[in-house]
């Protein structure tokens, strides 16, 4: 997917929200809770879902499963359509709150920073929606360092898990022993033919 970023308005969000019935391997929509320091699942970013991550890590590992596969783009204030079936089209579009919005992106910068190693490339900005709100988009482009890994687990029990995007799918799966080494090969001979 080739985009141009720079000129992203919220015609392209309603467009992406219009054209496509659900979430691809390079695209992503995330509701606004996940992106303020107040999730849905709790009162604090360090609360854990029900899925075991905390929002902090599941932010680094939404943003290290694309850096592990071709790269994509994660639209902050847009409702999945698989978890919202029964909402309009109109209704799954959910600007976020401008004057938290600066806060918001360097959370999520931290965040990523704290729980991905090596911290994969990214970028963040707003998009204005005409009702005075914006869209947040997390531009990630496929990565020269896989595989990049999340810390998960607990203080007594941590473990690092290496998330990408299924290929032609639109959900995260973990790389097995075996294709974790076949990547790190991989980044080791990149930097052998760079030096």
């Amino acid at each position: 997917m080739s985009l141009p970023t720079h000129s992203l308005t919220e015609a392209s969000v309603r467009s992406w929200v219009e054209g496509l019935s659900e979430e691809s391997e390079m695209l992503e929509f995330k509701v606004a809770g996940a992106f303020g320091a107040f999730g849905a699942f709790g009162a604090n970013r360090r609360d854990r879902r029900p899925n075991g991550w905390t929002q902090m890590q599941e932010r680094a590992k939404d943003v290290a499963a694309f850096a592990n596969s071709r790269g994509g783009l994660i639209v902050l204030g847009v409702n999945d359509a698989a978890e919202s079936s029964s909402v309009s089209e109109e209704g799954r579009l959910q600007p976020l709150d401008p004057d938290r919005i600066d806060a918001a992106i360097e959370q999520y910068r931290k965040d990523v920073s704290a729980y991905a190693q090596p911290i994969p490339l990214f970028d963040m900005f707003a998009v204005p929606a005409a009702n005075g709100r914006s869209y947040v988009v997390v531009v990630v482009p496929p990565s020269a360092q896989v595989p990049h890994a999340v810390r998960a687990g607990t203080d007594d029990r941590p473990m690092l898990m290496y998330p990408v995007r299924a290929s032609g799918e639109s959900y995260t799966r973990y790389l097995p022993e075996f294709e974790i080494a076949e990547r790190d090969r991989g980044r080791f001979r990149s930097s052998d033919d760079r030096n």
